[in-house]
């Protein structure tokens, strides 16, 4: 009975550095209070334990099948914890397996100091590895919450699955070989003091590489980033040359008016003096389709909004696309203008690349509107029935994979930086995207 509490003594501080990473990672991304998913995860996690040692104290199992459970344990484990975490597979994952194998090299070094010196698996033993563990847990502590606070978190925050993908497979690879590494050492090697400066050395290098990889996923989004910020760039670069083309063509047309309003005055007045009204009614009837010119129309009093929406506008009218435009937004707002391009362009732009290829029924609705402190941006549109899906996330038509979600995950950005919510809505034929912005939150 001593040596089963000892044992779960030991067991428990491995579930501690497993709550700690976890609860301080995703602690605002749970599905259930922490209370009863910590007390769940607990009594799977020690429930397999004690099997496990029962069946080794049996002589059930040898070392390469307790290994074996082991890793089929694991898998089950994560699966477990990824249903209880509201994040992606791959992030959820990558954090697995980290606060896995500093467990892991935690019991390890603890394991080979004392070994020398207690009968394995012994009472005595049990303390003493529990006790070592849960020093060696205290003095890593700060520094491994620093390391979460300062490359783990920030590096959660960022939505691209390819890169993600692409670090998980390398530390699951890297983790596997480990592994098998490890079981194939016999137990007297595993606790032999020239197996401590290894384990020491992939402590170590257990920070380097998840340090290494961190930072890549922030330089490689950083780099995502600034390409993202050209497009903005060239989208608005665009924005103003078709603005200054309309103002060409009205300054151009203007001119010739001018011009030719001499002529217009003599035919009007020849018309009057010889009283041929029915004629001078049907010329002032085209002289005033004539005057029709294309130019911005007053969607909104937002100015930076008005030139999107008449850029967005005439791009609908070349591709036969119908689109309807209720806009009621002020030009003095607590919300940057280059953060609402980017949520009215990325959007809109979106429903065009939707609607664009079909061959009838092709709209665009764009709504919007302010209440109390809030901005509601409703914006609907055809589409083909046939949606492309992330890790939840919607993605757009484009053809260039590189820039792919790129362009949703922005808006996504933009609506957390103003504590909104965005909603997704679709049939057959109808995509609807909701968004909801606080004006005073910068």
């Amino acid at each position: 009975m001593e040596l089963f509490i000892v044992f779960l003594s030991c067991m428990s501080v491995s579930f501690l550095v497993f709550a700690f990473i976890t609860h301080h990672t995703f602690r605002h991304k749970l599905k259930m209070p922490a209370t009863k998913l910590y007390i769940l995860m607990y009594i799977v996690f020690i429930g397999f334990k004690i099997l496990l040692s029962h069946l080794w104290y049996l002589d059930l199992i040898n070392l390469s099948i307790s290994e074996f459970l082991n890793l089929c344990f694991n898998i089950f484990y994560f699966y477990l914890f990824y249903l209880l975490v509201n994040d992606s597979f791959y992030k959820s994952c990558l954090v697995y397996v980290f606060q896995l194998q500093y467990a892991g090299i935690l019991y390890w070094i603890s394991s080979l100091v004392i070994s020398k010196y207690v009968k394995l698996f012994s009472v005595k033993y049990y303390i003493f590895v529990t006790l070592i563990e849960l020093s060696l847990f205290l003095i890593t502590i700060i520094p491994i919450r620093v390391f979460l606070d300062n490359i783990v978190i920030p590096a959660l925050e960022i939505n691209n699955t390819k890169i993600w993908k692409l670090v998980v497979f390398s530390q699951l690879a890297f983790f596997i070989v480990k592994f098998l590494t490890i079981t194939y050492i016999g137990m007297e090697s595993r606790f032999s003091l020239f197996y401590l400066p290894i384990q020491i050395f992939l402590f170590i290098e257990f920070f380097i590489l998840y340090y290494i990889q961190f930072q890549f996923i922030k330089k490689v989004n950083s780099n995502l980033t600034l390409e993202r910020n050209s497009l903005y760039i060239k989208n608005q670069l665009d924005l103003q040359k078709d603005q200054y083309e309309k103002l060409s063509t009205y300054i151009c047309e203007t001119r010739v008016l001018r011009h030719d309003l001499k002529h217009h005055i003599t035919i009007m007045k020849s018309c009057i003096e010889h009283e041929k009204y029915n004629e001078l009614k049907k010329y002032l009837h085209e002289y005033e389709h004539s005057l029709c010119y294309n130019f911005n129309k007053d969607f909104c009093k937002n100015f930076a909004i008005n030139c999107l929406l008449n850029h967005y506008i005439n791009i609908s009218n070349r591709n036969n696309i119908d689109m309807n435009i209720c806009v009621d937004l002020p030009n003095n707002i607590s919300v940057l203008d280059s953060d609402l391009c980017i949520i009215f362009g990325n959007c809109i732009e979106n429903a065009i690349e939707a609607s664009i290829d079909l061959d009838e029924n092709k709209f665009i609705n764009v709504n919007t509107k302010t209440h109390s402190n809030m901005i509601i941006i409703t914006i609907d549109n055809s589409y083909n029935g046939i949606l492309k899906k992330k890790n939840d996330m919607f993605l757009s038509s484009k053809r260039d994979f590189k820039y792919e979600g790129i362009g949703i995950s922005s808006v996504l950005q933009i609506i957390k930086k103003y504590d909104g919510i965005i909603k997704f809505n679709h049939d057959n034929n109808k995509f609807e995207v909701s968004i909801i912005i606080h004006k005073n939150k910068i």
